[in-house]
């Protein structure tokens, strides 16, 4: 006997009835577009689809080059990716949070805008962030950039901006930037980096509260650049490569056990390093300019790490304090200076540990004495 287990016309029947009922639907991913105009992301009528976007949506404001939109991101939201056309804005409220689960591309401007409250974008997973446009961050700590886990890597491409103030990474992304990444701001920016932060495009610090660089690797392609009135501080960052500018008043400060690894520190350009503070020095440090070792009591110190090469045409300026030292990180190993760089000041040399081949300047300054075993 046979037995019929389903019937078309009934299975016909059920669906429809389903579809009455008002019952979801299992879809893919669907691309959602923003109506033109002004207005916010929770409001449906804004939203071509009828819906507002959730992480199945590949999300584009607006697709109409002839009017530019303002979009008021007023909820916390998770989406697949996210398009923003020339001269349109994406205006992220405090305290609101955007995830995007795949790559954004930004020609116009994307405000993250913190009054105190954390306000975050999330990349879940390794993705890109691309674009003519910018992504401004408003004068707060509480701004972040970051990655929904450990390990994962933004990537900034060339032409696309980060300006502002607030936390890139977390402790928690990598990125690799190609475009530009600029501090401004009263508040400082930080980049504290998972295991490694890549720069290959401009990374500046402008605005008075400075640029910080937190514990990780940075490898510097091209240039960390500091202008006037404003700071670079590397707290406990390791720089490997590329050349360090300063302009006017603006200054590198040294914290933190900091490692400089292959580093050029250009003319003119000021590095300080604080009193306690110990940097190191890798595969040579190439100095046109000034660094200062102010101990004012505490022992403060610059160790090169193997046989290195201390040159160029600027100075090592040491307090007047006999607590400054330059040494090795082992007995027995030798740090040449060469011919136009000058040591100066009070503190020890070579601290029975190192040995040295001078053939620049030495010059014992201060009521302390320069001591050199």
């Amino acid at each position: 006997m046979n037995v019929q287990f389903f019937n078309k016309p009934l299975i016909v029947i059920f669906t429809l009835l389903l579809l009455l009922l008002g019952l979801p639907c299992i879809s893919g991913a669907v691309t959602t577009t923003w109506h033109p105009g002004t207005g916010n992301w929770s409001d449906v009528s804004n939203w071509d689809t009828g819906n507002v976007p959730d992480i199945n949506d590949d999300v584009i404001i607006d697709n109409t080059p002839a009017t530019d939109s303002i979009v008021n991101l007023n909820v916390s939201t998770t989406i697949k990716s996210l398009v923003i056309g020339v001269g349109d804005q994406l205006l992220q409220q405090n305290a609101r949070n955007l995830t995007i689960a795949g790559n954004a591309t930004n020609n116009g401007t994307w405000k993250i805008n913190s009054t105190g409250s954390y306000t975050g974008m999330v990349f879940n997973g390794d993705q890109t962030l691309s674009g003519t446009g910018e992504i401004i961050l408003s004068d707060k700590a509480t701004n972040q950039i970051s990655t929904t886990s450990y390990g994962q890597t933004i990537t900034q491409k060339a032409d696309h901006t980060i300006r502002g103030a607030g936390q890139l990474l977390l402790n928690r992304g990598n990125m690799v930037n190609q475009g530009k990444i600029i501090a401004e701001g009263t508040a400082a920016l930080t980049i504290d980096p998972y295991a490694s932060f890549i720069n290959n495009g401009t990374l500046e610090a402008k605005g008075s509260g400075g640029l910080i660089l937190g514990t990780g690797l940075f490898k510097n392609n091209t240039s960390i650049d500091v202008k006037d009135g404003s700071k670079l501080v590397v707290a406990g960052a390791k720089i490997s490569g590329g050349t360090l500018n300063t302009a006017g008043t603006g200054q590198i400060n040294v914290k933190n056990s900091s490692t400089f690894d292959a580093v050029t520190l250009s003319k003119g350009s000021r590095a300080v390093q604080a009193n306690g503070q110990t940097s190191t020095i890798e595969n040579d440090l190439v100095s046109n300019g000034t660094w200062k070792i102010n101990s004012t009591g505490s022992y403060t110190n610059m160790v090169f790490n193997g046989d290195q090469t201390l040159s160029g045409t600027g100075e090592i300026i040491l307090s007047d304090k006999a607590t400054n030292r330059i040494y090795t990180t082992s007995y027995g190993q030798t740090i040449t200076q060469k011919a136009d760089h000058t040591i100066r000041g009070a503190g020890q040399l070579l601290f029975n540990r190192g040995n040295m081949v001078n053939q620049g300047k030495i010059i014992a300054e201060g009521t302390a004495a320069l001591t050199i075993d």
